[in-house]
């Protein structure tokens, strides 16, 4: 994560502020940049899901970023002086806008509609002051968490993350959307690239690889998905490591 802020995150977001992200196809390369970055750095291939690149390792989805970028930069600029020539602009660019031209404000009202959740309410013009876009820009990231914990609660593919709460010092364990995980801490490579893909559902056993329709083979409904040794239960990661007792490999290695 400190290799993909320092050195990639910095050009994904560069000119963000004065360019807001009004035509969703020329953000798209940027977006696609990022998700290769994180799927390398977790070690998952391209048929993984996008929500867990994002819960798992703490990194805003690229078009709510660059959003709430542009949010902190027009709160600064309403903070300054009216003498200063970046306020005057944005103060007639907001102008212009409530007379129905189109500007830079309007561009930014079309980022937020262009977001890939629903937002609770839109900017403003009226109300712009720097307190009102701080509090606009918190509702648009707790959006941006509700939106990812309820795609990952609805995944049969994520169903070892549903509900699950990461503890708090000196406090009951709680439920964190955005977080680095614990787990992506392991020292050793191989531990940590096992229980990432376990855990994201990136593994190559039958119960996601049975879902693909590959070399004329057709998707299996997730009952059919069965155990290669036991042929009786569905291959789950659960059931690989502490459950099939069909194999004496198996069961000496575990």
């Amino acid at each position: 994560k400190q290799l993909y802020m320092a050195r990639v995150d910095c050009h994904l977001i560069h000119g963000c502020e004065v360019m807001p992200d009004a035509t969703k196809s020329l953000i798209e390369p940027l977006v696609d940049v990022q998700v290769k970055f994180i799927r390398k750095m977790l070690h998952v291939g391209s048929r993984s899901m996008l929500v867990p690149l994002h819960t798992e390792t703490g990194i805003t989805p690229l078009q709510t970023r660059r959003f709430i970028l542009v949010l902190k930069f027009l709160k600064y600029t309403l903070a300054l002086q009216d003498k200063h020539l970046v306020r005057a602009a944005i103060m007639n660019s907001i102008v212009l806008h409530m007379a129905g031209r189109k500007t830079w404000f309007t561009d930014l009202l079309q980022a937020a509609r262009n977001l890939p959740y629903p937002l609770a309410y839109e900017l403003d013009p009226w109300s712009l002051t720097p307190d009102y876009v701080d509090l606009y820009s918190k509702m648009v990231f707790h959006c941006m968490e509700r939106s990812l914990q309820q795609q990952v609660d609805s995944s049969d593919k994520l169903y070892l993350l549903h509900g699950r709460k990461e503890p708090v010092k000196n406090k009951s364990p709680r439920t964190i959307t955005l977080t680095l995980r614990h787990y992506l801490d392991v020292k050793i490579k191989d531990h940590r690239k096992a229980l990432t893909w376990m855990l994201l559902s990136s593994h190559m056993l039958a119960i996601e690889r049975l879902r693909w329709r590959e070399l004329g083979r057709p998707r299996l409904e997730r009952d059919h998905r069965k155990c290669r040794f036991c042929k009786i239960v569905v291959e789950s990661p659960e059931h690989a490591m502490l459950g099939c007792t069909s194999s004496q490999v198996l069961v000496h290695t575990r």
